[in-house]
């Protein structure tokens, strides 16, 4: 765990009454427990066998079919992929700082987040690759077990992607606004 990934305050900087209490950080827990195996399902059906012009996508759980095109299958892909690398950093940075009892409440919409989080940057770099790197006509090639290894990277580093892309934004706009 990094400083960035820490929430700002420390627990002498926390009221007691505004502190987490165990039921909340437990509850918190089973939150991150229950939804990564899920998205280790939808992840792991949505890799295609084959990509073909239609894709069937198929969740054993509710036992739903659907044809979808490839571009539609790889955005799926990218969003369960983001999710859970979201996921996945909200439980190791729930787990950091639980140990010491150094949570506030406010924080827990913070750890709520991080698969929404994980999964909009996750979305927000595959369509930048896609759109600047790969061509359309690409996609035969494309590889789903390596556009779902950066989706879970980009959804564990959610942090770093969207304060690296703050930067970049303010940059591009100095650069505008000198135009």
């Amino acid at each position: 765990m990094t400083d960035e990934d820490k929430p700002e305050e420390k627990l002498e900087d926390i009221p007691e009454k505004e502190r987490m209490s165990r039921y909340e950080i437990s509850s918190l827990f089973v939150f991150f427990i229950v939804l990564i195996p899920v998205f280790l399902v939808l992840l792991s059906v949505s890799v295609p066998k084959e990509i073909t012009d239609q894709i069937t996508y198929t969740i054993p759980i509710f036992e739903i079919t659907w044809n979808l095109e490839k571009n539609m299958h790889l955005v799926f892909l990218v969003l369960y992929a983001g999710i859970l690398g979201g996921l996945i950093h909200g439980l190791s940075s729930l787990s950091h700082y639980a140990k010491d009892k150094n949570l506030g409440k406010r924080f827990t919409y913070w750890y709520i987040s991080r698969p929404f989080l994980g999964a909009g940057f996750a979305l927000a770099i595959y369509f930048a690759l896609r759109g600047g790197i790969i061509a359309d006509d690409g996609i035969d090639i494309l590889n789903p077990y390596g556009i779902a290894a950066m989706s879970v990277i980009v959804g564990l580093a959610s942090k770093k992607v969207g304060d690296k892309l703050r930067d970049v934004f303010n940059t591009l706009l100095k650069w505008i606004n000198f135009l």
